[in-house]
């Protein structure tokens, strides 16, 4: 077991290397959280691809599953979904028997454009900023 840890994009190139960050790889199962804050609650579509299996999860509700073992790639899976005003809780379970492993995330408005009023914030941030207040 791993502890809770930043995932890093080395490359700035929007892919989550898995295979890089943790040991061993194989057979094993990674899960990536992150809150998305919205301004105001809007339809978005969360775009994702992932080298395995996934699940993911937004405000604790199963959103998407992938069973196919194939290479990630970017915005492979289209998810529309409607963020709540506030932190909105997404998880993202992927798993992996063997070689390469990693995920691309991304929420876009339904054109693909960008998102006024959306950011992304770690657990530790939004648990410290909601107990201050």
């Amino acid at each position: 077991a791993h502890p809770w840890q930043p995932a890093n994009d080395g490359f700035m190139d929007g892919y989550i290397n898995l295979q890089s960050q943790f040991q061993p790889y194989t057979w094993a199962v990674a899960y990536a959280w992150t809150y998305v804050y919205a301004s105001e609650e809007q339809k978005v579509q969360i775009r994702l691809g992932t080298d395995e299996t996934c699940k993911l999860w937004l405000n604790d509700d199963l959103i998407w599953q992938h069973y196919l073992k194939e290479d990630a790639k970017l915005d492979r899976d289209l998810v529309t979904v409607v963020l709540r005003p506030g932190y909105n809780k997404l998880l993202l379970k992927i798993t992996n028997t063997d070689f390469d492993w990693g995920f691309y995330l991304r929420i876009t408005g339904e054109n693909g454009d960008g998102l006024p009023g959306i950011s992304f914030h770690s657990p530790a941030d939004v648990h410290q900023n909601l107990s201050a207040n």
